[in-house]
């Protein structure tokens, strides 16, 4: 670490080092899933190099500044995640009659429901207010992935919106997560590629 300091040289060497135990650090912790350490290590990943360059020798290992570090990042990153999800969760239960609700309606291009297409029985005993229509299309934008030309006229007769609101809402969504989800496939891929070699004969020799 002091060497790296000194001559910047050895970082990618000091990164893949340290990245099995970032990515590790809050299943230890917390006990977090696969996908919720991914999103951890790739919050983590752009400070790498501050924390390395901020680190001072001062008598004790690198290794406690290092667990300092992360639980410091560990803490913010769950109270941030805690509270997108209950904002989510409040977001969800808002009143049809509050105005910030018309306010929301508004801005999502509120429209009739379109006559025309006819809700199968089991969606149309379950929506029955403005609240539901609402809710229904939070969830149905969470798959935004999924929405398209075939199944847009049925979402936008469940959440009463247009639907080529509902088609414009879910191309956007999409490409807002974009770069954080090629960030994510990206470390998957490494992730992968590094277990399969630690396996034996999984590494590849190299001409």
């Amino acid at each position: 670490m002091l060497l790296y300091q000194k001559t910047r040289e050895g970082l990618h060497d000091i990164v893949n080092a340290l990245a099995p135990r970032v990515y590790q650090f809050p299943k230890r912790k917390m006990g977090w899933d696969e996908d919720a350490c991914g999103e951890f290590y790739v919050f983590v990943h752009p400070r790498l190099i501050r924390l390395l360059d901020r680190f001072n020798d001062q008598g004790k290992p690198f290794e406690s500044y290092l667990s300092a570090v992360l639980n410091w990042q560990l803490r913010n990153f769950a109270r941030d995640r805690k509270r997108g999800e209950r904002s989510w969760n409040v977001s969800l239960r808002l009143d049809a009659g509050d105005p910030e609700a018309q306010e929301t309606r508004e801005k999502l291009g509120s429209q009739p429901v379109a006559e025309s297409v006819c809700l199968p029985a089991d969606i149309a005993t379950l929506i029955k207010s403005e609240a539901d229509r609402r809710n229904f299309l939070f969830l149905a934008m969470k798959c935004a992935r999924t929405i398209g030309p075939e199944n847009a006229p049925l979402l936008a007769a469940v959440s009463g919106v247009d639907e080529n609101r509902i088609l414009g809402l879910s191309a956007l969504l999409r490409e807002m997560r974009a770069p954080r989800e090629l960030r994510l496939e990206i470390f998957r891929a490494r992730r992968n590629r590094a277990f399969a070699q630690s396996r034996p004969g999984g590494g590849c020799a190299r001409p």
